[in-house]
């Protein structure tokens, strides 16, 4: 088996940075499984708990792995996060583990979402693109003034590709095969100045209870994937998370009014840093509506359509 390892980039200012890694195990036990790293801000924060609160997370590293599991008699895919933390008092950063166990590769034959994130500012130099032994795959370039990336990982069978459909045109993919699984990037732009921080999403289940085979055993717990069709809108669903937690920390500092950070919320989803392109005119016009009707119409966002050339 032969080794493969592609890196993801953007450019910001002329300078490439790093936003991902996909790299194919060739060794140990289970040649073939994949290893995912994402390159991450200072900080990460999490979605809102119950109780409202938004945590901050100091994280020193993060990567996914994916596997094929070819012992798993239910035939389950288990895709694990292991993240290093940064301790509020300082120390030795500690390692915590997540799991997402999902039926959607060899029982559905669709997607299966390793990670979905709001990106931090990429100038930051933690994403600075080191010289290494890998295919480089470019996004182009954006300005983290203008607008804020965010994007997608998604894996499959070998040989299953995603198939674009009318409701995919505001994002861009691009698709590799791994001789044990397909991965699929999806990334689009939204308009407004990236923040220092990273806002993750990723699915977690729970460590089954009962062993597989055992009587007990829950397959309803598992994450059964996503196809094509139900995918723009799951994206969506996500990305608003993200997004609200954004708007909520721009209005504390004082740099929105919350009037304004409503309106914002609208802004759509683009597939170009390019927030002039007609696509992109397109796609505003069609929030333009529902930003009036609602009265809520920031500055930001009535100057672009009042001034678009």
């Amino acid at each position: 088996m032969d080794r493969k390892r592609v890196k993801f980039t953007i450019e910001v200012s002329g300078s490439p940075r790093t936003i991902a890694v996909v790299d194919q195990v060739i060794d140990g036990t289970s040649p073939g499984d994949l290893r995912v790293f994402v390159k991450h801000g200072r900080d990460s924060l999490e979605p809102p708990t119950a109780s409202g609160l938004i945590q901050r997370r100091g994280i020193k590293s993060q990567k996914f792995s994916v596997h094929q599991s070819n012992d798993s008699p239910k035939r389950i895919n288990l895709i694990k996060k292991t993240e290093f933390q940064r301790p509020e008092g300082g120390g030795k950063p500690k390692p915590v583990t997540r799991v997402h166990y999902t039926t959607a590769l060899k029982h559905h034959n669709i997607f299966a979402i390793v990670t979905t994130r709001a990106s931090a500012d990429l100038t930051d130099e933690r994403y600075n693109t080191s010289a290494e032994d890998a295919q480089t795959i470019s996004l182009g370039s954006y300005s983290p003034d203008e607008t804020t990336l965010y994007f997608s990982i998604l894996v499959s069978r070998p040989g299953r590709k995603f198939v674009r459909n009318k409701e995919c045109e505001f994002f861009q993919e691009r698709q590799l095969a791994f001789e044990r699984f397909h991965v699929t990037f999806i990334w689009c732009f939204v308009p407004g100045k990236s923040p220092p921080f990273s806002v993750p999403a990723e699915i977690e289940t729970q460590a089954p209870e009962f062993p597989e085979g055992h009587a007990n055993f829950r397959e309803a717990d598992m994450d059964t994937g996503v196809s094509e069709r139900r995918f723009p809108k799951l994206f969506t669903h996500i990305a608003e998370r993200a997004r609200d937690i954004q708007m909520h920390l721009l209005v504390e500092a004082g740099l929105l009014t919350p009037n304004e950070a409503k309106g914002c919320m609208l802004f759509p989803y683009i597939p170009t840093s390019d927030i002039g392109s007609p696509l992109a005119r397109k796609l505003f016009r069609k929030r333009f509506a529902t930003l009036k009707r609602k009265g809520l119409i920031s500055p930001i966002y009535a100057n672009y359509l009042l001034n678009p050339e």
